[in-house]
């Protein structure tokens, strides 16, 4: 990228991989841990599991709408593998062509759940939560998985348990590298994220989180990491062009002001909430387009205009953007 980015204005955001339709699916309320600094409304257990019948109808609808693409599903909590249905499900998945899941869990499911059906997915997202989850329960979970395989440890680094998850992560390094230490963010719909209340000597030692995704990168061919679809090229007015970045990167450099743009997001991404209803993306702009519940659903195929003065999610920062083209204004001749 040319030094003088800092200057110019970016022109247009396009997804880094075309051609997916990537969805984020909040699957329920329901979840055995009730971590101090989650939010209840993904533990209180009042959004249910979704049932099979709404879930097999909404998907096949996916499935005719979205052929030619390549969707990418991330299923999240609550805690997805409690799901009764999620085996019948990720079976389904595999029958399509071009589906990916990648599976975000807090891995308490027993090591033998996981060597059943680690198979079926494409990646898996596993949080280490120090005030519940033990080192060597995740190092069995991880036996299973092989250390070839396509998944990624986030230790959420508590500040009052800090010096478990420094130990956890030494401890799991050794013989797993893909797993990183992750900030935990109070979540705000409306604003950039904000990092919680860590010492000034914590904050220090997570200074260089900013390195994820290039340390992942550099990971063997052997453990065959799947590319998320959450990557974006950027152009810029000057005719420069940053081929290959995230979110993250964007967000850091306050370059996810997009007010009044026009988004793919409901082309590009989904995103389904913990009690079914869908929408465009997590900051839920211009509302709900339907419910997994609905007998019937259409995938939007017109973008949405961005209301909103930042883009506070990562992957939605990658979606598809540019600015309204202004109307060109009428010659009239005397």
């Amino acid at each position: 990228m040319n030094s003088d980015k800092s200057s110019s204005k970016i022109s247009k955001i396009e997804r880094y991989r075309e051609n997916i339709l990537s969805i984020s699916w909040d699957m329920s309320a329901v979840c055995n841990y009730s971590c101090s600094y989650c939010d209840p409304c993904y533990h209180d257990g009042r959004d249910k599991m979704p049932s099979w019948e709404a879930t097999e109808n909404f998907f096949k609808q996916i499935r005719e709408q979205a052929r030619g693409k390549r969707v990418w599903i991330e299923m999240k909590g609550g805690e997805p593998t409690l799901w009764n249905e999620l085996e019948q499900f990720l079976d389904f998945c595999k029958q399509q062509d071009n589906w990916d899941i990648n599976l975000v869990s807090n891995g308490s499911r027993r090591a033998k759940w996981w060597q059943d059906n680690y198979q079926k997915l494409s990646a898996i997202t596993l949080s280490f939560h120090a005030e519940k989850a033990e080192v060597e329960h995740f190092r069995s979970v991880l036996d299973e998985i092989g250390r070839s395989y396509k998944a990624s440890v986030l230790v959420l680094m508590l500040p009052n348990r800090f010096e478990k998850c420094e130990n956890a992560i030494e401890s799991l390094r050794s013989e797993f590298p893909y797993v990183q230490k992750s900030p935990i963010l109070i979540m705000d719909p409306f604003n950039d994220n904000q990092i919680y209340n860590y010492s000034a000597e914590q904050k220090n030692k997570l200074a260089d989180l900013r390195k994820w995704r290039a340390q992942i990168d550099k990971l063997p061919d052997n453990f065959q990491h799947v590319p998320t679809p959450d990557l974006c090229k950027v152009f810029y007015d000057n005719d420069h062009n940053e081929p290959r970045t995230g979110g993250e990167i964007l967000k850091s450099q306050g370059l996810n002001r997009f007010r009044d743009w026009e988004c793919q997001a409901g082309i590009e991404r989904l995103h389904i909430s913990t009690d079914g209803t869908v929408f465009r993306g997590q900051c839920k702009n211009n509302g709900s387009i339907g419910s997994i519940y609905d007998d019937k659903f259409d995938l939007p195929t017109e973008p949405t205009i961005c209301s909103f003065e930042t883009c506070h999610c990562n992957p939605e920062i990658c979606i598809s953007k540019a600015p309204q083209e202004k109307p060109k204004a009428t010659e009239i001749t005397i």
